[in-house]
């Protein structure tokens, strides 16, 4: 049996919310260095740039997934009575 509620539901996607932001972004400062080549140029620093921007992509579909379900868990979770 499961004892999650709603508000814990509730409370899991504040807490959530207040780091998703954060790791979607994880990587915008390092490939902003190696777009203004700071860092540096040429084929290899062009294909870390690649690599970077996959490793994003993945890493903000993971968070969109992680939102997403949580999402979704608070939606289908019934709404709780109160007190009597």
């Amino acid at each position: 049996m499961n004892d999650t509620t709603r508000a814990d539901l509730e409370r899991l996607q504040i807490q959530v919310g207040r780091i998703i932001g954060d790791l979607k972004a994880a990587l915008d400062a390092p490939l902003a260095i190696m777009a203004s080549g700071e860092a540096w140029t040429g084929n290899r620093a062009n294909g870390f740039g690649t690599s970077m921007e996959i490793h994003k992509d993945v890493l903000r579909q993971g968070a969109d997934t992680i939102d997403e379900d949580i999402d979704a868990a608070v939606a289908a979770a019934p709404a709780e009575e109160a007190p009597a």
